[in-house]
C-alpha cells in the first residue's frame, strides 16, 4: 500500500489514475525483480528513504529517492533477463 499512499498524497486525481494504469500494465515485469535475492528487503529500505524525506518535507530529496528506487527496480529487472531468459518475462495478463 506504499505506492497507493504516494498516489493519494499527490492530491492529483489525474496523475494518480495515470500512474495506476501504467503500474497495472507493468505489474508482471515489476514482479520479476523479486526473483533477485534480497530484493524485497532492499525495496523496503528504498521505500523508507522516500517516506522519511516526505515526512521531513524534503521534496527534492523525496523525488530523488523515488527516482533512485525506480532505477534500482529497472536495473534489477534488466539483470534478470539474461539470467533467466523468458522466465524473467512473465506473460502479460
Amino acid at each position: 500500500m506504499f505506492h497507493d499512499a504516494i498516489y493519494i498524497g499527490t492530491h492529483n486525481t489525474y496523475l494518480a489514475e495515470l500512474t495506476l494504469t501504467v503500474r497495472k500494465r507493468l505489474a508482471p515485469f515489476r514482479r520479476a525483480q523479486f526473483f533477485g535475492t534480497g530484493r524485497i528487503v532492499s525495496s523496503q529500505v528504498e521505500h523508507g528513504k522516500v517516506v522519511d524525506a516526505i515526512r521531513r518535507g524534503a521534496e527534492e530529496e523525496a523525488a530523488e529517492a523515488m527516482r533512485a528506487h525506480i532505477r534500482v527496480v529497472r536495473e534489477a529487472y534488466e539483470t534478470l533477463v539474461p539470467e533467466f531468459g523468458t522466465m524473467a518475462m512473465p506473460p502479460v495478463a
